[in-house]
């Protein structure tokens, strides 16, 4: 397809405005299902032109498109994967050449785009979405083979653009035709960080499973509702609240350390306390009812202006996609800050799982001989070698010990693997946690 892109560009760009743009086509690799989650999701409206500020980047291999609604509240879809080494080759010469000099590059849009499209979905298999670079113009486009190719048409997209101010001047039908469904903007390049906005915290699970569950536990039982999450420095705990104000799930530690995949945040004092509404953001990027892929994770999050943020994972978005990561912002709810509600829960520290150790030296008193006056001698038996896997599990216990012990004003400088199980199974208890198997065949070869 880009070649027959690039074809097109040369045969009719026959002013000298357009022959100075040196137009190249970059292909993004997404399906076209990505404008349509923006135009029909964050558009909210019935035909009309959608406005958007976009943005195009690339920096550590990663290419980031981000599509900004320029109705306010000015929420935003940022669609993201990784280049392989091919793809990379076969980046445009103009692209490659500003990332050889300097690591990266970034394509703002300084107007907003219009694409204009009808209010209902129209997917077609293989419809692919490319950028058409200049050097003060670019273009967005969309483009599938059709299926009946005998009218001429090679390509034919389901974007309506105009080509009007760039000086490339087409027929309405034919080989050139495929220009004027692109939408057209004025581009800055290298603006810093396009317009994505840099993150405050990061939630991550383990599994999808595990923060679908979170979600839906606090917001899916009619009248649907919000999952409440407030993001500490080290801690990140959640409650629910439904759709008629009534409480859903109690305030609870977000996850636990098994759930738990990686927990960032740059929030220095107190808390930042985010709403996340389940219909909206279900509507929006989980429904597979409304034509867009499952996903495979779900990570929670807050960005430095206090937006919240949601970031999907679709392993397959499209027939033939390799996959593709959405990060949708919602500015119609900033965060804010807030302390915590009133409780007697054992915070766990997210980020401290520094405490690994190799080696756990179990020490038991001998039997005493002779007088009662002879001193006691403390003599270790052989130490247990830990492996990895039961490293991690004695790391669990140490959390949880610390965790459970502080709340409560107890010692936390026992340095017993075991005063740690125990504090580690009543927190369990106390969360209504099963304890897997693994815990105590490691506690008894402990003992």
């Amino acid at each position: 397809m880009r070649e027959i892109i690039e074809n097109s560009i040369r045969e009719n760009a026959t002013t000298d405005t357009a022959k100075a743009q040196d137009f190249q086509v970059l292909d993004l690799g997404f399906s076209s299902k990505c404008w349509q989650l923006a135009a029909y999701k964050l558009a909210h409206e019935s035909y009309s032109n959608k406005e958007f500020r976009i943005s195009v980047s690339i920096e550590n291999n990663i290419l980031k498109l981000t599509m900004i609604s320029d109705k306010a509240p000015h929420e935003s879809l940022e669609f993201e994967r990784t280049l392989n080494e091919q793809e990379l080759y076969n980046l445009p010469d103009k692209i490659k050449k500003i990332l050889d000099d300097q690591g990266y590059i970034h394509i703002s849009g300084s107007k907003p785009i219009s694409i204009q499209a009808s209010n209902s979905l129209r997917p077609m298999r293989n419809e692919r979405m490319f950028l058409i670079v200049g050097y003060g113009s670019c273009g967005l486009a969309s483009y599938y083979v059709p299926p009946n190719r005998g009218s001429g048409i090679e390509l034919q997209s389901s974007l309506h653009g105009s080509n009007s101010g760039i000086g490339i001047i087409t027929a309405r039908a034919g080989h050139g035709a495929i220009l004027n469904t692109v939408c057209w903007f004025e581009s800055v390049f290298n603006a810093t960080n396009n317009f994505s906005v840099k993150e405050k915290s990061r939630l991550k699970f383990a599994n999808f499973a595990k923060s679908k569950k979170l979600f839906a536990k606090a917001g899916r039982a009619k009248p649907q509702g919000d999952l409440i999450i407030y993001f500490g420095e080290n801690s990140c705990l959640a409650e629910g609240v439904n759709g008629a104000g009534t409480e859903s799930m109690k305030l609870q530690n977000s996850a636990s350390l098994k759930e738990l995949e990686s927990y960032e945040s740059e929030n220095e004092t107190g808390y930042v306390k985010s709403t996340f509404n389940y219909p909206l953001i279900y509507a929006t990027m989980m429904s597979a009812a409304k034509g867009f892929a499952t996903p495979d994770s779900l990570d929670y999050g807050v960005d430095a202006n206090n937006m919240p943020f949601v970031e999907f994972n679709y392993p397959r978005y499209d027939y033939y996609d390799q996959g593709v990561r959405v990060k949708y912002t919602i500015r119609s709810n900033p965060a804010v800050n807030a302390e915590l509600p009133s409780n007697d829960l054992s915070i766990i520290n997210m980020k401290s799982r520094g405490y690994t150790p190799n080696v756990v030296n179990v020490v038991q008193v001998p039997v005493q001989s002779g007088s009662v006056n002879t001193p006691t001698v403390e003599t270790p038996e052989p130490a247990h070698q830990l492996n990895s896997e039961e490293s991690k599990l004695v790391a669990q216990w140490y959390e949880a010990y610390v965790s459970y012990n502080g709340i409560r004003g107890l010692p936390v400088d026992s340095i017993d693997p075991i005063n740690h199980f125990n504090a580690f199974m009543m927190l369990q208890i106390e969360q209504g946690n099963e304890i897997d198997k693994e815990h105590f065949d490691l506690y008894n070869s402990l003992k």
